[in-house]
């Protein structure tokens, strides 16, 4: 697809993100004439050139908000109320921030591990010892 799809694409989720509506990356790029193969990996549009040139502008917009929110949370002067606010427009930028940029958003991760009382003490040093593998339909994003 022409780089004028994954512009159109970079545009809906900004104007998505700035509403505060919730964004469905694979939704948005089938929209825009993607075949599935492709919605279903939205790297594959969120990596290209185009992507990424239309995203920068709002992105460096919103690090420079994050900024200002973090500058403001290390006031000496702030009531709960006033830092719990800050904290929450925090928390929301930083979501959005990962979004646009193609980071993790979430962790919704199901590890198997299996059952504790089968595991022996060699068993559980070579699971603690790397990494657990993610449950099929663990998409990280």
């Amino acid at each position: 697809m022409s780089s004028e799809n994954a512009e159109a694409v970079a545009q809906e989720v900004i104007e998505k993100v700035g509403k505060g509506v919730l964004v469905s990356k694979k939704k948005i790029i089938k929209k825009h004439g993607y075949k599935d193969s492709i919605a279903k990996n939205p790297k594959k549009v969120t990596e290209t050139k185009s992507y990424k040139k239309t995203i920068k502008p709002f992105l460096d917009r919103m690090v420079r908000h994050r900024d200002k929110i973090q500058f403001a949370m290390d006031g000496k002067d702030l009531t709960k109320e006033q830092y719990k606010v800050l904290s929450d427009a925090m928390s929301k930028i930083n979501h959005d921030i990962q979004l646009l940029s193609g980071g993790v958003t979430e962790n919704i991760s199901v590890y198997e591990w299996g059952s504790y009382d089968n595991l022996s003490t060699k068993t559980m040093d070579k699971d603690i010892s790397r990494e657990p593998e993610a449950v099929d339909g663990d998409s990280g994003a």
